[in-house]
């Protein structure tokens, strides 16, 4: 897929009753893309490449850096995010995007990984989402794509987990694997002797690829995601505490109440009302 493409997937025929039916999935290379306070109505996984520059966004009220990148990003968003465009920057994209009412469905298909970086595109799946997708026209095309599509994720999510399962001793590897390391919970200090980094190393190569401390990268990331799962499930904010691996519980709502102004229920209930108010504007709106 060398060109900008979108294919819709909404008025072709399904012959299986696949829980994940698609909408669209659009391949956007060296793309570029602002948003203007936008809502996200249907359930979107992004993945993302080849980010030229760091990018500021305002998500759900929550100021978000992201990092200029070569590997690529996973990235599930849930329906009812808001998006604000600060900065962006070139990258290619190749999304997917579902009816909202998946989210939770994805999310525990995908045993809550929603957001990382992975080493690289796996190619057979690949292979055979762009055939699936060159032929649509063909019966059966559209529960071949939505079967590929889920393919591809379960592909990259379970290389994803071996190698954090697997952290090898390695020298000068990306300092964006190790940032992936770090979300998932796993011990600085240990990180930086398992890649083979000094520390005086480490802080150099980091400080070359973000704009932040990594105690600061890894709340942000932790912040981020307890919004997604606040506003787009009904886990309690304990079991989102332990997803979003704190500690405590406590802790969480101190720390959550300092970067957004508002306690894990309030946020909730704040979502909740503007996304009914969202909901009462459509309806006048037709």
């Amino acid at each position: 897929m060398k060109k900008p493409k979108i294919y819709d997937l909404r008025n072709l025929e399904r012959m299986l009753d696949f829980p994940f039916p698609l909408i669209h999935v659009g391949w956007m290379p060296h793309h570029i893309h602002y948003h203007n306070d936008t809502l996200i109505t249907d359930c979107f996984i992004c993945l993302s490449s080849n980010v030229e520059s760091s990018s500021e966004s305002i998500v759900n009220g929550v100021k978000q850096i992201s990092p200029e990148r070569v590997t690529p990003h996973f990235g599930v968003i849930r329906p009812g995010t808001r998006f604000h465009t600060i900065t962006a920057a070139y990258h290619d994209e190749l999304f997917f995007s579902y009816p909202a009412e998946c989210y939770e469905k994805l999310v525990k298909l995908l045993r809550g990984n929603t957001s990382f970086c992975f080493s690289a595109y796996p190619e057979e799946p690949m292979a055979d989402l762009k055939r699936e997708l060159e032929n649509l026209n063909e019966p059966g095309a559209a529960d071949r794509v939505d079967v590929a599509a889920i393919r591809l994720f379960t592909e990259i999510i379970t290389k994803y987990r071996e190698k954090g399962e697997n952290v090898k001793k390695r020298q000068c590897l990306d300092i964006h694997d190790l940032a992936a390391d770090l979300l998932d919970g796993n011990d600085l200090q240990s990180l930086i002797a398992d890649y083979g980094y000094s520390e005086r190393t480490f802080y150099r190569e980091w400080n070359k690829a973000f704009s932040e401390s990594p105690k600061e990268y890894v709340i942000k990331h932790k912040i981020s995601q307890a919004c997604d799962l606040l506003a787009g499930t009904s886990l309690t904010p304990c079991e989102i505490a332990t997803m979003c691996n704190f500690k405590r519980t406590g802790y969480f709502h101190q720390v959550f109440k300092q970067r957004t102004g508002k306690t894990p229920g309030e946020f909730r209930a704040e979502y909740k009302k503007r996304s009914l108010a969202d909901l009462g504007e459509k309806k006048r709106e037709k």
